[in-house]
């Protein structure tokens, strides 16, 4: 069916199974048409620009959102090491194991960060972020750093050691190899922590992070 989506690429022909990877609304200046769709049952957008209404994630944060069901490539944003285009790239566990745990060491990373995702999941925690040099180019990142949604989490099915940041989260570090934060939580600089995972802390500009939702239990 043709009609109006919008899209978070810029001034390109885009090809995309439309059926596995949903493209969700961006808040920008950006919007994309379908304008063909081939034998494959692939669909053709292009970018237009246009002015549109802004939205945020949630009522939480004020942060701008670009979201799409596909992890993109690394972009060089003047830091160390490339990192993820700004916005909120949406992944399966599968597919983040696929991309990020290509080493020994990323693979040791991802199987605590598996572990800490699992344990929110049994308390009915149906949405995290990913963050820290885990998700960027660097070759042996350092750890990973974890922001979940509270809403619909049952308390008391929530394992005590993603309420103990005492240490600086050592209990959560040597289970885990990693940090969860609540993503209501205030970060430095006085904003959450799902809008702090977003700013670059060597450059100061916008990167990316990853998010994976699950469906309700």
């Amino acid at each position: 069916m043709i009609g109006d989506l919008w899209l978070v690429t810029r001034g390109l022909w885009v090809v995309g199974d439309w059926i596995r990877r949903k493209v969700c609304f961006e808040p920008g200046r950006l919007h994309g048409r379908m304008v063909a769709g081939d034998e494959n049952g692939y669909l053709r957008r292009r970018i237009a620009h246009t002015e549109t209404k802004k939205y945020s994630l949630d009522r939480m944060s004020t942060q701008q959102y670009s979201c799409v069901y596909m992890i993109p490539g690394f972009v060089d944003i003047g830091g160390s090491w490339k990192v993820l285009p700004p916005g909120v790239h949406f992944a399966t566990l599968k597919e983040i194991e696929e991309q990020f745990a290509i080493s020994d060491h990323r693979k040791y990373l991802f199987s605590g960060f598996r572990k800490g995702v699992l344990a929110l999941r049994k308390a009915e925690c149906r949405k995290i972020f990913l963050d820290g040099s885990f998700v960027t180019e660097k070759p042996v990142p350092c750890d990973f750093d974890v922001c979940w949604d509270t809403t619909g989490v049952d308390i008391s099915k929530l394992d005590t050691v993603f309420l103990d940041f005492s240490d600086g989260r050592k209990k959560q570090k040597e289970r885990f190899q990693g940090e969860f934060f609540p993503a209501n939580r205030i970060a430095d600089s006085n904003c959450f922590f799902v809008d702090f995972f977003q700013i670059d802390k060597y450059t100061g500009n916008a990167k990316g992070i990853i998010c994976i939702n699950f469906p309700k239990s």
